[in-house]
């Protein structure tokens, strides 16, 4: 395969679109998930947490996101 040079990323050409509902799509999104998650893993307490109100659980989760930026 050869190797191609840009100048700058507006010379990249854009990947063909992909077709609507085609299977290999879903593939592609759990890979990518995959990706993601080894970056930047997710650390979340085990359980079933239960919260009086919607408001109470976004504080939770807020706690536990400012907590694991630490």
């Amino acid at each position: 395969m050869p190797v191609r040079k840009f100048r700058s990323v507006e010379e990249i050409p854009a990947p063909p679109p992909r077709q609507p509902l085609d299977p290999e799509n879903l593939r592609i999104v759990l890979e990518l998930c995959r990706l993601v998650y080894r970056l930047r893993p997710w650390h979340f307490p085990p359980g079933v947490h239960k919260h009086r109100s919607l408001d109470a659980a976004n504080r939770q989760r807020a706690i536990w996101e400012q907590a694991d930026k630490r």
